[in-house]
């Protein structure tokens, strides 16, 4: 399930791994907090309800676009967003989550950040 490395990904990977700092593993928490949140409200879909594969392209711009729309988010902060699902799903797929070898999952997020329109 796509949640399912949360905590070893900011805990283990992040704190320990790459010596973040604490306010910087807590932004990556919330920006996690805020991706369920979204699958929540828009999907009806709970945290384990929801495989890798679900997550697309089109469901992060659609993710990308509620920010905006609906939480009133900055394109920084909307960036920032879209970062935090780039590493864990690229942590994710070093992990090899649900024995899929050479899966990876960071493949569906090949969105570029910036200015980008997300009304389309």
């Amino acid at each position: 399930m796509f949640f399912s490395k949360c905590r070893d990904f900011l805990f283990n990977h992040l704190k320990r791994d790459c010596l973040m700092s604490d306010n910087t593993v807590q932004a990556y928490r919330h920006g996690l907090n805020i991706f369920r949140k979204f699958i929540w409200e828009v999907h009806s879909l709970g945290v384990d309800k929801i495989p890798f594969e679900a997550v697309t392209a089109g469901m992060v711009k659609e993710y990308l676009r509620w920010l905006t729309e609906k939480r009133g988010c900055a394109i920084t902060t909307r960036n920032h967003r879209l970062t935090v699902l780039r590493q864990y799903m690229k942590y994710c797929s070093k992990a090899d989550i649900e024995g899929r070898r050479g899966q990876t999952y960071d493949h569906n997020l090949s969105i570029r950040t910036g200015t980008i329109n997300v009304r389309s």
